[in-house]
C-alpha cells in the first residue's frame, strides 16, 4: 500500500472490519451476497475509501479499506451496515422477518503496513471453508 497525499496531510490508514448478521443468521447468501458487495462497494466510494478486500460469508462480512485519517472506523462500519440493511430489506422483503439484519457489534482492527498482504490472504480464503 502507498502513502496517500491530501491537503496538508500524509497518510496509510487501513482497516480490517467483521461484522455479522443478527443472531448469525446464514442470510448472505446467492443474489443477496451479490447486491450486499455491490451496496458496500458503492458506500465506499460515496465515502472516498477504497476496498483493499471484500468477502460475504453467509453470516459475516469481512471488508479491509483503505481510508483518509478524518473518516472514523465506526462511520465506516455504520455506513456500510446502514445502507446495506435499508436497501436489502427493501429488495428482499423475507429480511423483514428478522428484527434487524445485523448484530449491533462488530471488529476492527488496524492493519499496519508489514500485515497488509496476509490479512488480504485471510479475507480471500474465507470461502474455502
Amino acid at each position: 500500500m502507498e502513502t496517500k497525499l491530501g491537503i496538508h496531510v500524509a497518510y496509510n490508514v487501513n482497516y480490517h472490519f467483521v461484522f455479522c448478521t443478527k443472531r448469525r443468521k446464514p442470510i448472505l447468501v446467492q443474489n443477496i451476497a451479490f447486491d450486499c458487495a455491490n451496496i458496500i462497494r458503492k458506500v465506499a466510494e460515496e465515502i472516498n475509501i477504497k476496498i483493499e478486500a471484500l468477502e460475504i460469508m453467509p453470516d459475516h462480512v469481512h471488508v479491509f479499506v483503505s481510508s483518509s485519517p478524518v473518516i472514523s472506523p465506526g462511520k465506516i462500519v455504520k455506513k456500510f451496515k446502514g445502507k446495506t440493511s435499508n436497501i436489502l430489506r427493501i429488495k428482499y422483503p423475507q429480511l423483514l422477518r428478522i428484527p434487524a439484519l445485523w448484530s449491533s457489534s462488530y471488529y476492527v482492527g488496524t492493519i499496519g503496513h508489514v500485515s497488509e498482504s496476509v490479512v488480504k490472504l485471510y479475507i480471500e480464503n474465507q470461502k474455502g471453508k
